[in-house]
């Protein structure tokens, strides 16, 4: 969804709203959704303020007849609306994601009363934070907090403490031979993701140019995504210095923080 965002360039790192005016054109994604290779499909994430969008009734009536598991990425003040209007459709198979705001407290018992999935979105940058975080995990269990760190351009220290990785770090991973091997031949962050921005532009990565639009065939998309290598199977041994490291396979598949700050790793081994 189109709209104002809080932070304007972090949907490059994570779900959440972009800062565009653009009217995402309902009537291409209601085909491109809807079109008979849709067996793709497995979830449909929507990230931004329904409630902004012309075509809100509609898109809740495409949601509502395509049978996958859909996820709505909130603002705390739009989720207050949005869980009464839910309630009403009898959505099935959803979930809400709340971005921490400050006034989770009367939204959680709602949420918690009336038996809605959700979970709310803790954005941490700095190491103060984490104070803040053990309160809100301790006053409604960590069950219903995901965190999610965030690079502001001027926060390269805590990164390096918080996610780069040390060979102690990386040996003590419990992955098994099945992650392994998914880590030698695909991206386990990006693999079969597509992203709409409200343009109708379609990305594999929204740190990369588009792939194409609404207009194209997803099989054309996707036979196009797979034969650049550029997000599904970007892998370490497509990075240097990580090629030729011993530890590649045994480390997270490269992610959108590497590209925000323009780092190949985030790591203390090859530095």
């Amino acid at each position: 969804m189109g709209g104002e965002s809080k932070f304007p360039n972090l949907h490059k790192q994570i779900p959440y709203p972009v800062d565009d005016s653009s009217i995402l054109p309902f009537y291409d994604l209601q085909a491109f959704l809807s079109s008979s290779d849709n067996s793709y499909l497995n979830t449909i994430n929507i990230i931004g303020n329904p409630f902004s969008y012309p075509y809100k009734a509609e898109l809740m009536d495409l949601l509502y007849s395509i049978p996958v598991k859909k996820n709505f990425y909130l603002t705390a003040s739009t989720a207050c609306r949005f869980i009464k209007e839910i309630q009403q459709i009898d959505l099935p198979n959803y979930e809400l994601y709340i971005y921490y705001e400050q006034e989770e407290a009367s939204i959680h018992h709602i949420l918690t009363e009336k038996q809605i999935p959700f979970h709310w979105i803790y954005l941490i940058s700095s190491e103060k934070q984490y104070e803040d975080l053990e309160k809100l995990e301790t006053k409604y269990g960590n069950e219903y907090v995901e965190v999610h760190l965030i690079y502001t351009g001027d926060n390269l220290p805590f990164f390096e403490e918080n996610v780069y990785l040390a060979e102690e770090d990386i040996l003590q991973s419990n992955y098994d031979k099945q992650d392994i091997f998914a880590h030698q031949v695909m991206n386990t962050n990006f693999w079969g993701r597509l992203s709409v921005l409200p343009d109708g532009k379609v990305y594999s990565n929204l740190n990369h140019p588009p792939l194409g639009t609404l207009k194209d065939r997803v099989y054309d998309l996707i036979v196009d995504e797979m034969k650049s290598k550029r997000t599904w199977r970007w892998i370490r041994d497509e990075v240097s210095p990580c090629k030729d490291c011993l530890f590649r396979y045994l480390c997270p598949s490269p992610s959108n923080y590497e590209l925000v700050i323009g780092k190949p790793n985030l790591c203390h081994v090859k530095p």
